[in-house]
C-alpha cells in the first residue's frame, strides 16, 4: 500500500511515520446518499438529491490520502476516505438542507369514533377452552363442540348470557364458551397516510421511541425523545461501521434498523401505465399504493416471518368482506395452530395469501405473520375501498387467479440480501 501513496501537487510531504499511520488507519466507508441494499447485499443509490461524496474528488481513486488541514482547505482535491472525511461529509449534508425543510403533504383522513371494526372480537384464553352448544350441556357433562388447545384463537362475539350465576359468551350459532375463557383487547387504531402530493424524499415511521443522535454513531440527545410511529422525512443517509443511519433533521440522525421506510418507487415492468398497483416491501414492512406513477397512500404492515410471504408480481383476484382464517392443515393442539373469525377486508393475490385486517395485534412494522400481509383495520378498510373493482359496502368479488382479470397489481419484494430482517423493536 505504501507504494501507492504518492505526493499530491500542492500538499506538503508527509513523513514516513505519518504514511505508516495512514496506511494502517485507512478505512473507506460505503458511499451514501439514499442507499438501499440490493439483492447482492451491496448498497445502491436510490433517487435522492443529496450526495455526500460531492465535496470530494471523483477521479483520484485511492492513490493518496489527504491530511486534515488539506482536507478542510481543498476537499475537492481529496479522495472520499481518510482522516476527517466523515466529519466533512456530515457537514456537507447538513449544508445542503434548505432553510425550510420539505415535508410530507398529508391529506387528513377522518377516523370514526367508537369501534374500529364491524365485529366484537374476543381472544380465547386460559387454554384448553371447551365450547358447548348451550351452557346447560356443560353443567350436564355433555361432550364439548370443540376444545381450543393451542396458540392463537379469536372469535367474533354474538352475545352474552348468564346461566345459574355463571357468565357465558356466544361465539357462533349453538356455540358458547365460558366467560372465563375469553377477553376483549382493543384493536389497533393506527392508520397510515394519504398523500396529497408526490413525496420528494423517502419518509419513515419510527418503530419504537427513539432519541436521535447529533451525528451517526454519536450518543443520543438526552433532551429529544421521538415517540413510536412518528413520521419523519429522510433527508440523507450515511453508513457507519456497516450500519445505516438516516438524517431526519439538522443534527438529528437515527439508526435505520429502527424505522420502516417508504421510498417512492418506479412502476414495475409489466404493470400498465395508469392502473392501480400496490408495492409491498417485506424488508421495511411497508405498503405503498400507487395510481399510475403517483404514490397516494402508504402504511405499515406485518408480513410473513422467514420467507412465508412469496415475492413476485401478482394481481388481486378475490375480495372478501369477512373471512374465517385458520390452520386447515394442522390439528388444534399444534403449536402453530391459529383460528381467526371474520377477518375483514381480505384481498387475495396469491393462492391463500392475502392483504387483510389484523384485529389481534398492533405490531405493524415488524414481520410475524404466517404469510399474509396484515394491515391495521383502518388501513385494510381504506385499501379495500380503493382497489379495483370498486364494491358496495360489504360486497365481495372473485375471478379465477390465473384468468389475468385482476385489475389491481401487487408487487412483493425484499430489497435486502438473503431475506434478512430488521431486529424486533
Amino acid at each position: 500500500m505504501l507504494s501507492r501513496l504518492t505526493r499530491h501537487p500542492g500538499l506538503r510531504p508527509l513523513s514516513l511515520a505519518l504514511l505508516l499511520v495512514a496506511a494502517l488507519w485507512i478505512h473507506r466507508p460505503a458511499r451514501a446518499s439514499g442507499l438501499a441494499r440490493g439483492p447482492s447485499g451491496a448498497f445502491t443509490a436510490s433517487p435522492h438529491p443529496f450526495s455526500p461524496d460531492a465535496p470530494f474528488s471523483a477521479s483520484v481513486g485511492d492513490s493518496y490520502l489527504c491530511p486534515r488541514a488539506a482536507l478542510h482547505r481543498s476537499p475537492d482535491r481529496c479522495p472520499p476516505f481518510g482522516p476527517g472525511t466523515r466529519a466533512v461529509r456530515i457537514a456537507y449534508l447538513r449544508s445542503l438542507l434548505p432553510e425550510e425543510l420539505p415535508t410530507l403533504s398529508i391529506q387528513q383522513i377522518p377516523q370514526p369514533e367508537g369501534s374500529v371494526t364491524r365485529y366484537l372480537y374476543g381472544q380465547i384464553v386460559n387454554l384448553p377452552a371447551p365450547t358447548y352448544r348451550h351452557p346447560a350441556e356443560a353443567a350436564a357433562g355433555s361432550p364439548p363442540v370443540r376444545v381450543f388447545q393451542s396458540n392463537i384463537n379469536w372469535a367474533s362475539v354474538m352475545g352474552r348470557v348468564e346461566v345459574n350465576g355463571h357468565a357465558w359468551v356466544q361465539i357462533n350459532h349453538e356455540e358458547y364458551i365460558s366467560a372465563d375463557h375469553i377477553h376483549f383487547p382493543a384493536a389497533s387504531r393506527f392508520q397510515g397516510v394519504a398523500l396529497a402530493e408526490q413525496p420528494a424524499l423517502p419518509f419513515a415511521w419510527l418503530r419504537r421511541d427513539l432519541r436521535p443522535s447529533p451525528a451517526p454513531g454519536a450518543p443520543p440527545l438526552p433532551d429529544v425523545l421521538l415517540p413510536r410511529r412518528t413520521v419523519v422525512t429522510v433527508y440523507a443517509t450515511e453508513i457507519l461501521a456497516g450500519r445505516r443511519w438516516n438524517m431526519i433533521a439538522p443534527d438529528q440522525w437515527i439508526e435505520h434498523d429502527w424505522v420502516a421506510q417508504v421510498t417512492p418507487s418506479a412502476r414495475p415492468d409489466g404493470v400498465p401505465a395508469g392502473v392501480k398497483w400496490i408495492d409491498i416491501n417485506t424488508y421495511e414492512q411497508t405498503l405503498a399504493a400507487y395510481e399510475g406513477d403517483r404514490l397516494v397512500y402508504a402504511t405499515l404492515i406485518t408480513a410473513g416471518k422467514a420467507d412465508f410471504t412469496p415475492l413476485g408480481l401478482f394481481r388481486v383476484f378475490r375480495k372478501v368482506s369477512a373471512a374465517l382464517m385458520q390452520s386447515y392443515d394442522r390439528p388444534m393442539d399444534d403449536p402453530y395452530w391459529f383460528h381467526l373469525e371474520d377477518v375483514e377486508h381480505a384481498q387475495f393475490f396469491n393462492e391463500r395469501i392475502s392483504l387483510h385486517a389484523a384485529y389481534w395485534h398492533d405490531h405493524f412494522g415488524t414481520s410475524r405473520s404466517n404469510g399474509c400481509v396484515n394491515l391495521a383495520p383502518f388501513d385494510a378498510r381504506w385499501l379495500y375501498a380503493w382497489t379495483d373493482p370498486q364494491l358496495s359496502p360489504g360486497g365481495s368479488w372473485v375471478t379465477a387467479e390465473n384468468a389475468g382479470e385482476g385489475q389491481t397489481w401487487v408487487r412483493v419484494h425484499h430489497p435486502a440480501p438473503e431475506r434478512t430482517r430488521k431486529p424486533m423493536p
